[in-house]
């Protein structure tokens, strides 16, 4: 018993140190890339502090004028009604369709500045067909602090469409 959970601790120790290797070498645009994918997963899933846990506490979005506050009502208010009435399912899918060439870019003058820019899709299911609903060309501003990567500004250009509940 005592060689089972012995063999059990070391694979666990090895399983972490390992992938505390592989973070040391991973670029800081990989890690952008993953962060903004995680917080659109967690808009996926409807959780909100996921959303917006990669957001600095001064965060702001230009054009409508969006703070921490604002945008964790807007994401409250666009998770509970876009509950479907019959399967209680979210009908909102967020994609991150696209990154444009050179898209994520640490500045060179200053390794703890960063930009973005992607495409991004709203969709929904309706009748077992995905619509997209609205398609935003997003810029971000990012910086790095002691805990990570940390969205400080962002604003976004309509594409197509339009943002539901509007």
């Amino acid at each position: 018993m005592k060689r089972i959970f012995l063999i059990l601790v070391v694979a666990i120790v090895i399983y972490v140190l390992g992938r505390q290797v592989v973070l040391l070498f991973v670029s800081d645009e990989t890690r952008i890339t993953w962060l903004l994918q995680e917080m659109i997963d967690s808009f996926n899933e409807r959780d909100n502090s996921g959303c917006r846990a990669h957001l600095a506490s001064d965060y702001l979005h230009k054009s409508p004028r969006l703070d921490n506050d604002r945008l964790r009502a807007l994401f409250a208010s666009l998770f509970l009604k876009g509950v479907h009435p019959e399967t209680y399912e979210f009908r909102y899918r967020a994609d991150l369709q696209t990154f444009e060439e050179g898209s994520v870019s640490v500045l060179d003058g200053n390794p703890k500045t960063a930009n973005v820019r992607a495409i991004v899709h709203l969709s929904e299911k309706q009748k077992g067909e995905t619509l997209v609903l609205w398609e935003v060309r997003l810029e971000a501003e990012l910086e790095k602090a002691v805990s990570g990567w940390e969205v400080k500004r962002t604003r976004h250009e309509t594409i197509d469409g339009r943002m539901p509940l509007r």
